[in-house]
């Protein structure tokens, strides 16, 4: 606002980004669930969902933030602490049927669904700049159980968006809502022997 002569002028509404991008990304997807699973008064589509992660050290505002492509969300006021979760959903009410500790970590519902042979996702921030992309797929190196056989699409890596950081969910429906950490862990072998090996984890 600005005061001329005694007078106030009325209030700007804007929409501010900061320079640096927000650390989220498409963590888990839902995209053909597994038809022997769905309740009675459901279908498939109904419980299809969307996970996004902050994997970086700030909490972020969600509001403005959007989901396209594939399906189609705007965020509403709701701010994601540094390593948790949120889940997007086609159809909210379904989803807690299955998962009612999930309250409060569910937002939605979507537009449109997810197509079950895979499809482009992507993320962006209230500006518009893209901030992930995931092209998923039900052929190739993507995981076949995540086709409709109980399993999501869980993220195990971040540095990558194509199938070798993506696995099928160990748990029937899905993890939403659930940070998944890539178990890998870094050894060195050392023969000293013929028969003797020693193995260093790091």
């Amino acid at each position: 606002r600005s005061l001329v002569d005694d007078d106030w002028s009325g209030m700007v509404a804007g929409v501010f980004a900061t320079p640096e991008l927000p650390s989220l990304a498409i963590s888990e997807i839902m995209y053909h669930p597994s038809e022997e699973l769905i309740p009675f008064g459901y279908g498939e589509e109904d419980f299809e969902f969307v996970e996004i992660l902050n994997h970086g050290d700030q909490p972020v505002l969600l509001e403005g933030m959007a989901l396209s492509e594939g399906v189609d969300f705007i965020f509403p006021s709701h701010t994601l602490a540094p390593g948790d979760a949120v889940v997007v959903a086609a159809q909210p009410a379904a989803l807690l049927v299955h998962n009612q500790t999930l309250a409060g970590k569910v937002l939605g519902p979507y537009e449109g669904r997810l197509a079950n042979g895979g499809e482009m996702i992507g993320l962006s921030d209230v500006a518009g700049r893209l901030l992930d992309q995931v092209q998923f797929d039900d052929e190739e190196a993507w995981p076949e159980s995540a086709d409709g056989q109980g399993s999501s699409l869980e993220r195990i890596r971040f540095d990558l968006a194509d199938a070798s950081a993506w696995r099928a969910s160990h748990v029937v429906g899905g993890s939403p809502g659930k940070v998944i950490v890539d178990q890998t862990i870094s050894a060195t072998i050392q023969w000293m022997a013929a028969n003797i090996v020693r193995i260093r984890f790091e």
